[in-house]
């Protein structure tokens, strides 16, 4: 009667997990079953059906009896996670023949997906991971499979949805002032290069009288150049600039310039260069780089992320690829992007752990938040070190691979 009752125990199973395949292959996903009684999945085989593929998505079905079970609930829906290192070396394992085997933890990122988890919860997937023999089944995606980790040269910011606008320059100042005036309503205090901003543009729109802290900046003597500056700016924009205005711009433009090359001509020492002995290109392409790049939002709402001329600058010169320094910083590891998707790459790195930031900066509100070495957060193949001050300002930005 006990060997019947198993050997029907036994049948059922098998046919539950059949019903659970097939109805997912009917919704043109993959199901399969990777641990029994005796077989384990160990880290290799995991890595080599679903973890080497970047943004795979895959729903993991926990063991009823597990401790996973009991902490996370059934099912977890993300991707699973790797560092750097462990990525390489198992990498390299998976080309291997006879490929080794080896048991332990993998760390997973959770989706938007999965029910309210406790924060901690969280963190300990995204840092300690769970045991894979916890791990019943996974459900993943079969479409669209690539290993952006082992790719080399140029690469291209993907699946980015381009939206045609028709947007005037001068709603673009309407939405800025909207946005700030948001800002300040959910009390908020602005960074000085937001304060600069709002002044002038409140002088170029005369939307209101300056009051507070606006209006004690505003009478700054050490501030009204580039107050003029902006002002200005948004003229140009807007409507043009008189002859006599336009001069007073390019003025502005030049002192401005001439106080960033000196920045970038100590970022050059470090390197062990100088100005002057870069090639032609080079010269063009900081001297276009110094004159027009402005402080900009990397995230415009919380947790709100900023990047300014100083920290775009260690960017390009040390990392940048066609823009990175020769000497010391030759050896440093390239963004290889175009310069004109580094904002954006950045902006996607850092949505990545929003959720992070938002709860770090929430319960350690005087920490910089950051992200490196086994930590480092991974787009498309690369591995990025992210540092954030707890004003919001980007601190450090740079691949490991």
């Amino acid at each position: 009667m006990n060997n019947d009752y198993k050997e029907l125990q036994k049948f059922l199973q098998q046919e539950i997990e059949n019903a659970k395949k097939n109805f997912w292959q009917m919704c043109g996903l993959n199901y399969e079953h990777i641990s029994n009684e005796k077989h384990i999945c160990s880290q290799e085989e995991l890595y080599k059906k679903y973890g080497q593929y970047d943004n795979n998505s895959v729903e993991l079905e926990l063991k009823e009896d597990s401790e996973s079970y009991r902490k996370y609930g059934e099912l977890l829906h993300g991707t699973l996670k790797y560092s750097c290192e462990e990525r390489a070396m198992l990498q390299a394992a998976i080309e291997m023949n006879p490929m080794p085997k080896t048991y332990g933890n993998v760390k997973f990122e959770l989706s938007s997906l999965n029910p309210n988890l406790d924060d901690q919860l969280i963190i300990e997937l995204d840092r300690d991971g769970l045991p894979i023999s916890d791990i019943e089944a996974i459900v993943s995606v079969p479409i669209n499979l690539k290993n952006a980790f082992v790719e080399t040269g140029q690469k291209q910011i993907t699946n980015v949805l381009k939206i045609e606008t028709d947007i005037s320059a001068e709603d673009e100042l309407n939405f800025m002032y909207g946005i700030y005036e948001k800002l300040i309503e959910h009390g908020r205090k602005l960074q000085l290069w937001e304060a600069v901003e709002l002044i002038a543009l409140i002088k170029y729109k005369q939307l209101e009288t300056l009051t507070g802290q606006l209006k004690e900046l505003s009478i700054n003597p050490q501030l009204q150049a580039i107050i003029r500056f902006k002002f200005l700016q948004f003229k140009k924009q807007v409507e043009g600039l008189t002859e006599q205005e336009n001069n007073e711009y390019l003025s502005l433009q030049l002192a401005r310039g001439r106080k960033r090359f000196n920045l970038l001509e100590k970022e050059l020492q470090r390197s062990g260069v100088k100005f002057r002995n870069l090639p032609d290109k080079l010269k063009g392409i900081y001297s276009n780089f110094l004159m027009f790049f402005e402080c900009q939002h990397i995230r415009i709402y919380p947790p709100i992320v900023w990047i300014d001329f100083e920290r775009a600058m260690h960017i390009v010169v040390r990392h940048m690829q066609g823009m990175q320094a020769k000497g010391k910083f030759e050896s440093k590891t390239p963004i290889r992007y175009d310069y004109k998707d580094l904002i954006n790459l950045i902006r996607i790195v850092v949505n990545k752990v929003e959720d992070q930031i938002e709860l770090e900066f929430r319960t350690k509100p005087d920490k910089t938040f950051i992200r490196k070495n086994a930590r480092a957060i991974e787009y498309n193949g690369n591995y990025y070190r992210l540092e954030i001050e707890a004003n919001g300002r980007l601190l450090t930005f740079h691949p490991y691979n």
